[in-house]
């Protein structure tokens, strides 16, 4: 008999690129690393085989990290403002959340407590992307990450557009002097391998 223990715990991969039912964890306003403002989402997927991935993948990386916080494959940030109105990628996320949720109400004349979107759902539009691992190797391995979100309707009719694969660039390595170059093999003009 094997034993299973743990087995809802344990992921068996990523969830593949396309979008998700999600649910809201946290919200709260951050910066960007430019020091400009921004509302900081974390998202987790709620419904199916994946739901809780994030969770799961913050918790792995967060075992020897108790300070650590949510995974950034699960989090979106989106700027607050531009030329003085709101940013339109923040409209298009509260739109989103808006037309999930039929409770969620906005006022845009009275302001908005970002901390009321916890436990909201929308829908989650997930990419894939490559990240080269120094410690193993240079090992290429594959990430999913919440790229935007969608109203939850356009999830069921398939109504949005996933991003293309995010590649890692590779390191490409130059010979030393230790390492035989290709200039002290003897060339045959007669031997052409084509």
């Amino acid at each position: 008999m094997i034993p299973l223990n743990g087995y809802d715990e344990v992921s068996a991969g990523y969830p593949p690129a396309g979008g998700y039912i999600c649910k809201i964890q946290a919200a709260r306003l951050s910066n960007f690393q430019d020091g400009t403002k921004c509302l900081e989402v974390e998202l987790d997927i709620d419904e199916g085989e994946f739901a809780g991935y994030f969770r799961r993948e913050t918790n792995t990386f967060n075992k020897n990290r108790p300070d650590g916080g949510w995974t950034s494959n699960g989090r979106i940030r989106l700027p607050l403002q531009e030329n003085g109105k709101i940013h339109w990628k923040l409209k298009r996320f509260l739109v989103s959340v808006k037309a999930s949720n039929d409770n969620f109400v906005i006022e845009p004349d009275k302001g908005f407590d970002e901390r009321i979107l916890a436990g909201k759902i929308c829908g989650g539009v997930i990419g894939l992307k490559e990240k080269v691992n120094e410690k193993r190797n240079n090992a290429v391995f594959t990430n999913a990450y919440i790229s935007y979100a969608i109203p939850v309707g356009d999830v069921a009719s398939g109504d949005f557009k996933i991003p293309e694969k995010k590649l890692a660039e590779t390191k490409i390595s130059t010979p030393t002097k230790d390492t035989p170059a290709s200039s002290n093999i003897p060339f045959d003009p007669d031997d052409v391998p084509f």
